[in-house]
């Protein structure tokens, strides 16, 4: 009997340690802090499991139904023990290195699995080896510690006049037009209030944040309280009903500054470009701007007018920037949607919103030109910018729309349609040898079979 309970106690013991062992081998992160993110208003991590075997991430992607997206097989994870790229194994509920056409409804989940990573990680950085490849930096392997609630995370709106009046980042934050970072949190015991000091190097600044309730806080800084509010359509909005008038040349200069989202010195951009019309010369003048170790870019741009500028690199691509001549503009880009502050920050935020709604659409435009004399087309752009000037009227009307951003726009559809009539020829002949190289292999394809 004592050799019996002997063997069931060693039985029970090495059952226990294996049990132990299983259980400490599997680790599961939900919802994990992330750092940089190139494609953060599409794709999201909800949840990381690593083992003693494989690493598996859990994603959930969205774009427009019918769209392709694909998983690299060159895809791999790197944790931050060393240089080591761990690459995908398999994927669940996504073709692995296969175009994967997205459904009706426009989003997916699924997994990827990776070999196991070091297991003293505690941040994992996921990428694609493609040039234009998806990258997700500063993975946490830890549950969110912060001492911040997740919500406070965002763009934070003043209720008064819905202007951007901070937003808190993992590392960083924006205020006054500045970049700061946090040097202490201090949560009051058996109290919702938080007291942040921040600092930029320069100067140091205590936020204190009150009553996070429906997507709302109270912020106290420099002994003024206000109310504010994540969500900008609920803010108060006061409308600039300032015109622009002549004469509205200046020679000065605008300055253009903003902060790329958690930013990592990882990234292999370290640069901006800004491409500037010259009215003048009628060339297009180029300008680089570096990027700060903390995400954060200033330039000034020499302008003569009021003018649209295009900001170009490998982690953002903007097309709704409009400065004037010795005002300031700053952008938060990375966000799901870019965000404005300064001087210039209403005008841009209503012009953003309006060129989403450009009817001209050049695919469409080289379908419909192959059957159109010079005539039609005009007829045809001619009543698309009729609609066009229509909706604005109404919009305008509403007295939602700032008035320079109605001038800008009512000007940007005459002249933009006046430039489309006049391309007639060179859109014909570009939709015409499209169509013959259409043709041309469909034949090639017929032959064959």
């Amino acid at each position: 009997m004592k050799t019996s309970s002997l063997h069931q106690k060693i039985a029970l013991a090495f059952f226990l340690s294996i049990v132990t062992v299983g259980l400490h081998a599997q680790k599961t992160i939900t919802n994990p802090v992330v750092g940089f993110n190139s494609a953060s208003s599409t794709l999201k991590i909800t949840k990381i499991v690593t083992s003693d075997t494989a690493t598996v991430l859990w994603f959930t992607t969205t774009h427009p139904a019918g769209q392709w997206i694909r998983i690299p097989k060159n895809t791999y994870l790197q944790d931050n023990t060393g240089i080591a790229k761990y690459y995908i194994r398999k994927t669940i509920g996504i073709p692995l290195d296969k175009q994967y056409y997205m459904p009706p409804s426009g989003s997916v989940s699924y997994q990827l699995i990776f070999p196991k990573i070091n297991t003293k990680a505690t941040s994992i950085d996921y990428g694609e080896e493609d040039d234009n490849g998806w990258k997700i930096y500063d993975i946490a392997l830890e549950e969110n510690k912060n001492l911040l609630p997740n919500s406070i995370y965002t763009s934070w709106y003043n209720k008064n006049n819905s202007n951007l009046e901070v937003a808190f980042f993992n590392k960083e934050i924006v205020y006054k037009n500045k970049i700061w970072s946090y040097k202490n949190i201090v949560k009051k015991t058996n109290s919702a209030n938080t007291t942040i000091f921040i600092t930029n190097g320069k100067e140091t600044k205590q936020l204190s944040i009150s009553g996070l309730k429906n997507n709302t806080i109270k912020l106290t800084i420099d002994n003024k309280t206000v109310q504010l509010s994540k969500n900008q359509a609920d803010c108060k909005r006061i409308l600039n009903k300032e015109n622009y008038q002549l004469p509205i040349f200046k020679n000065d200069s605008a300055t253009f500054s903003g902060y790329i989202k958690n930013y990592s010195p990882k990234l292999a951009t370290k640069t901006l470009m800004l491409y500037i019309d010259n009215i003048i010369s009628g060339g297009q003048e180029n300008q680089i701007i570096a990027i700060q170790k903390n995400g954060y870019f200033s330039t000034k741009v020499g302008i003569y007018h009021p003018e649209r500028i295009f900001l170009r690199s490998d982690i953002c691509n903007e097309n709704d920037i409009y400065l004037e001549p010795g005002k300031e503009l700053f952008v938060v880009i990375g966000d799901e949607n870019t965000r404005y502050t300064g001087e210039l920050a209403q005008l841009n935020e209503d012009l953003s919103l309006l060129n989403k709604f450009d009817l001209f659409d050049y695919e469409d435009i080289q379908k419909r030109i192959v059957d159109m004399k010079p005539n039609d087309y005009k007829t045809y752009l001619l009543n698309l910018q009729k609609t066009e000037l229509s909706r604005l009227d109404s919009i305008h009307q509403l007295g939602t729309l700032s008035e320079k951003a109605y001038q800008v726009k009512r000007l940007d559809i005459v002249c933009g349609y006046a430039n489309h009539i006049i391309e007639y020829n060179w859109n014909y002949e570009s939709a015409n040898k499209e169509t013959k190289k259409r043709l041309k292999n469909i034949q090639a394809i017929t032959i064959i079979f």
